[in-house]
């Protein structure tokens, strides 16, 4: 009995402390831009690189995911690459044009063309950053 009350507390603890409403207070308070349409989407990807960061608000791994990408935000030598974010909740026809399937989703763009995609968590700002460098050259 005392280790289902010790496992039902640890639970509850878990799910309180990777609620949506918190995901979504990130998501909310990012300078990404967000993207709030197909049209929108397009231009925003049409030229020079882009990066979009797919993700939903109730996700706890693209919580985890989001810091890398913020962190290269005020980085100087990306200054020219657009940084976006789409809301798989609010933006389900971008979702599917760019055919994520699955979230934390980083799509990379250059000239409107899908040029490299990362999916799941677990990437580094340093591999997000050499991937954006590439596309710059």
């Amino acid at each position: 009995m005392k280790y289902f009350l010790q496992s039902l507390m640890l639970f509850s603890l878990l799910i309180t402390s990777c609620n949506k409403d918190s995901n979504a207070d990130l998501a909310a308070n990012s300078s990404l831009k967000n993207i709030n349409s197909l049209s929108e989407y397009n231009t925003n990807i049409a030229d020079g690189v882009s990066m979009l960061f797919f993700h939903a608000t109730w996700c706890p791994k693209c919580a985890a995911q989001r810091p890398a990408i913020e962190g290269l935000l005020g980085d100087s030598s990306l200054g020219e690459v657009f940084f976006g974010q789409v809301d798989y909740e609010k933006v389900t026809d971008v979702v599917q044009t760019a055919k994520v399937q699955g979230f934390p989703t980083i799509v990379f763009y250059k000239n409107g063309t899908e040029a490299a995609r990362f999916s799941g968590q677990g990437h580094s700002k340093e591999k997000i950053k050499d991937q954006l460098l590439d596309l710059m050259e």
